[in-house]
């Protein structure tokens, strides 16, 4: 079916328009889960979870600067 777009009257664009929309929502909201960090995470391993042991573990030890 060819769709005129120049046709369609301001009632028939709000509909269309309102249903692309609606179809997107489901996307938006898990977009929106990760902005605000309230998105569930399938897998975590734990040490993952605990931040010190990711920091510890992520910088690499650098000799203390010594004064003679």
């Amino acid at each position: 079916m060819n769709l005129n777009f120049t046709e369609l009257t301001p009632e028939q664009w709000i509909t269309r328009i309102t249903r692309q929309h609606d179809a997107q929502i489901p996307e938006l909201e898990t977009l929106d889960s990760y902005y605000k960090g309230s998105q569930s995470l399938a897998y975590m391993h734990p040490e993952l979870l605990c931040p010190a042991r990711l920091l510890d573990r992520a910088s690499p030890d650098h000799p203390e600067m010594t004064m003679s």
